[in-house]
């Protein structure tokens, strides 16, 4: 879900364009090998820092490979064919990270009051950049890391039920719909698996790098790609229902909301399209292209849709709020960089988070400032919301909690490397990817009710 980038050099770029705070007016190399591997082996950790080695286990897992033939860009290569019982589950929608199709990177589900345990953690030896996200059967905790593996997690043990190997890194989120999930990796393609064996069912060759993480409805998977195409692809085969040619890089996951898919370009523009038939209703220049930051850094937050607006940042630093259906600006809020902003939102509240180390609560009617919180070491992904607390994770290791609504702290808990992906929430346990190659499962106390559902 978020662009794959080095943290330290947007962090460089970041310092020297700081400015003040106010609501205003306005081809990869293409390898030869898939690898789908079910043997895993496992050997003792020790996390000094966090809790005791009685606690704690790391698992490594290696296997065989099973090349498959490459296909032409923009075409689909099948590989097993789906049962009519399947086809009858993928018309849903797309379970994905547990947030809704807008985007909003939240979740009803309870929260945790602090952290108990450290129920297992994983070792993948390389850097985490994709949300762990969990199976709606319970069968597996899912994910990727930037050497291509993409890995299913026993969710009690975390020891590898399955694994596979693209030949590019992964930085995507993956999306779940019944027994199959989807990501994107910068060997151009889109992977469609299934989540109980890790057999590859087909996959969409795109003709360009795949950083903007799917999303799925009504059996229909839409993604972006570098090669400036919004792709709407029939979950089953790989079908192209659509594609639109935004004529610049989509790095930015898109969002649904109202029969309307919206997606962030290269260029600033925020698309709107039919969601049907990819026809363009409305787009909205939110910058101008700055050929010096756009070198460093792209598009990492999805538009996030809430109540018929849509909430959008781009390299200018600006939080503009704009009608969903006629692409008219309500208010816009200037932050305190002219990077990008990662976006969240939920309960009339949008939270937006800056590289230098701040998250700010705005509110989602009129954009303005709710609450503040600084000092923070960098981060680079949205907050994740449930239960009245907003999660998020810095680069010195800290997994943070504040309150929704006041911006309190409430706890945190350190972890041995930075936290780069935001953190998932599963029915009292929280998932959570890693600089260092580690994802870790956190036992919490739970609320006694979840204010969310009453």
């Amino acid at each position: 879900m978020r662009n794959f980038i080095k943290t330290s050099l947007i962090a460089v770029a970041c310092t020297g364009i700081l400015v003040s705070c106010d609501l205003i007016d306005t081809g990869i190399d293409q390898g030869d090998q898939e690898i789908k591997t079910q043997e895993q082996s496992a050997e003792s950790f020790q996390l000094d820092d966090i809790l005791s080695p009685d606690n704690l286990g790391q698992i490594v897992g290696s296997g065989g490979s099973e090349p498959e033939q490459e296909g032409e860009s923009g075409t689909s290569t099948v590989l097993k064919k789906m049962s009519v019982q399947d086809a009858q589950i993928l018309s849903s929608n797309g379970y994905m990270d547990g947030t809704d199709l807008g985007r909003s990177n939240a979740s009803n589900t309870v929260g945790l009051q602090n952290v108990e345990d450290l129920i297992w953690n994983f070792d993948a030896g390389t850097e985490i950049a994709s949300t762990p996200i969990k199976t709606p059967n319970d069968s597996g905790v899912l994910f990727g890391d930037i050497s291509g593996k993409f890995y299913s997690l026993n969710i009690d043990t975390g020891e590898i039920n399955w694994e596979f190997q693209a030949k590019g890194p992964i930085s995507t989120t993956p999306a779940i719909s019944g027994n199959v999930v989807v990501f994107g990796s910068r060997d151009q393609n889109l992977y469609v698996l299934d989540t109980e064996s890790g057999d590859l069912l087909w996959k969409f060759n795109a003709g360009g790098w795949i950083e903007s993480s799917p999303v799925i409805n009504e059996g229909i998977i839409y993604f972006g790609s570098y090669d400036g195409n919004l792709y709407a692809l029939d979950i089953l085969d790989g079908e192209i229902k659509w594609s639109y040619d935004a004529e610049s890089v989509i790095a930015a996951s898109p969002s649904i909301g109202d029969g309307i898919i919206y997606f962030i370009s290269d260029a600033g523009i925020l698309w709107a399209l039919d969601l049907y038939t990819g026809r363009a209703k409305w787009n909205f220049k939110m910058y101008s292209e700055s050929p010096v930051l756009s070198e460093v850094v792209t598009e990492t937050s999805a538009p996030i849709v809430l109540f018929g607006s849509v909430y959008a940042s781009g390299l200018d630093g600006i939080v503009y709020a704009i009608d969903g259906r006629t692409g008219q600006e309500q208010w816009a809020y200037q932050g305190n960089t002219l990077l990008s902003l990662n976006l969240s939102a939920a309960d009339g509240m949008v939270y937006l988070v800056e590289l230098a180390g701040s998250v700010t609560s705005l509110d989602a009617g009129t954009g303005a400032k709710v609450w503040v919180l600084e000092g923070f070491s960098a981060y680079n992904d949205p907050v994740f919301i449930c239960d009245g607390q907003v999660y998020f994770g810095t680069t010195d290791g800290t997994i943070h909690t504040v309150s929704a609504k006041t911006g309190e702290k409430n706890w945190e808990f350190k972890v041995l490397s930075g936290i780069n992906t935001y953190p998932s929430v599963y029915d009292g346990v929280l998932y959570v990817g890693s600089s260092d190659g580690h994802v870790y499962a956190l036992k919490g106390a739970s609320a006694d009710s979840n204010p969310l559902q009453q």
